[in-house]
């Protein structure tokens, strides 16, 4: 078994190492683009891991990015983008579709992350095309996930009387996501690529997209789904999806149970070094505001102080 403390941390290059690796790439033709790929996009931003998605209340952003962390955040994205597209041209040439699903969900989630939303929606209606291209169900079902991440985005940042119209779109995504993943044959073409996405990242990504919609009482059922059925090495998105419990529960009105769910993230986040975690975790903290004086979120904030997630 991989590490659980950074087995999650290898999604967005995982795939391209396959590629160079699994020789579906003639090196001397491709091999040093996706060499350049790896290395450009650890350079760029180490910070920007793929997995759950975390949308948060500015643009799209995770809840727990502070806003001067935005044009350190933006100028990450711009890199990692560069060679994201990098790849996708990589994969283009070689005429791999499944490659080029992949490069184009995960370009979309970084879009979504990083305030770009509606980008995130283009990147996500190409992934879903190409992985139906390549008769990868995985892949379908991955890019209907990301896609409904950020159209969760759009339709929060839309006016407020055109929020009704197109509300359900991200539900109707996440309905195909999950026809698609329940279908899935173990022989599907995109399974190695999208080793990671399952059951309970699916679960985990209808609870961010639910607590976008202001439906926290549904988040609140599916995100416990999701707890059940997660890969418990994948340690980041387990803590991000406590966060979104938490997140349900703020919504709700309970800062007690909210701070016990913040509580178990943090314990987690001490096990991953992953930087968005860490900002998403101060994000649910800073929901709690309301009750900076209850005995509850005092008892959280010496925690995060003890475990050094706090000054």
């Amino acid at each position: 078994m991989e590490d659980p403390a950074s087995a999650e941390d290898l999604v967005p290059d995982r795939c391209f190492e396959q590629v160079l690796h699994g020789g579906r790439f003639h090196v001397g033709a491709f091999g040093s683009v996706i060499v350049a790929v790896l290395a450009g996009i650890e350079n760029a931003g180490k910070s920007l891991e793929g997995g759950v998605g975390d949308l948060g209340e500015d643009g799209g952003l995770p809840a727990g990015l502070v806003p001067q962390d935005l044009q350190v955040e933006r100028v990450e994205h711009d890199g990692a983008g560069y060679y994201y597209g990098q790849a996708r041209a990589a994969a283009h040439e070689a005429d791999d579709d499944t490659m080029c699903a992949m490069v184009l969900a995960n370009w979309s989630q970084l879009a979504t992350w990083a305030g770009d939303p509606r980008l995130g929606v283009e990147h996500a209606l190409g992934a879903v095309a190409w992985g139906q291209r390549a008769g990868s169900r995985i892949l379908v079902s991955y890019g209907c996930d990301v896609g409904a991440r950020a159209y969760a985005a759009v339709v929060r940042r839309s006016a407020r009387g055109e929020r009704r119209a197109d509300h359900g779109q991200p539900m109707h995504s996440l309905e195909q996501a999950y026809h698609e993943l329940d279908q899935a044959p173990d022989s599907d073409p995109g399974t190695g690529l999208a080793y990671f996405y399952d059951q309970g990242q699916y679960l985990a990504t209808r609870t961010w997209c639910l607590l976008e919609l202001g439906d926290p009482h549904r988040a609140l059922a599916t995100a416990s789904q999701s707890l059940a059925s997660a890969d418990p090495a994948f340690v980041r998105n387990v803590a991000l999806t406590r966060l979104a419990l938490a997140g349900a529960y703020a919504q709700m009105g309970e800062p007690g149970n909210a701070c016990e769910q913040i509580t178990q993230a943090a314990d987690l986040a001490g096990r991953n070094n992953s930087p968005r975690l860490i900002r998403v975790l101060t994000g649910s903290r800073q929901q709690l505001s309301p009750w900076d004086t209850s005995p509850d979120v005092a008892s959280l904030d010496e925690r995060l102080r003890t475990l050094g997630l706090t000054a």
